[in-house]
């Protein structure tokens, strides 16, 4: 596992494969959020699976932006936000510190 100063979206992060994610409780408010901030070219690529709490990140761009925004609210004082964050970037192998 690699370990990241806390916040910091990794250099290296790249996906083949499309990421899925099933939201539980309060995590699909604050992923529409996150989706639905505003105009953002490089998160473009999220979809929603019709249970409507299965997410799928499409690309390295969206997957970058989706971290460092959940990263900004994390700053912003939304504990949850960076748990969210915090446990995407275990499953890909990295742990912020």
């Amino acid at each position: 596992m690699q370990s990241l100063t806390y916040g910091t979206v990794p250099a290296d992060l790249a996906i083949d494969t499309p990421y899925q994610m099933r939201l539980m409780g309060e995590d699909f408010d604050l992923v529409a959020d996150v989706v639905n901030e505003g105009i953002d070219s490089h998160l473009e690529a999220v979809r929603t699976e019709q249970d409507g709490r299965t997410i799928k990140i499409m690309d390295t761009a969206s997957l970058r932006c989706f971290i460092r925004r959940l990263a900004e609210r994390c700053d912003a004082g939304n504990d949850e936000a960076g748990d969210l964050a915090s446990n995407i970037l275990e499953t890909l192998d990295y742990e912020w510190i």
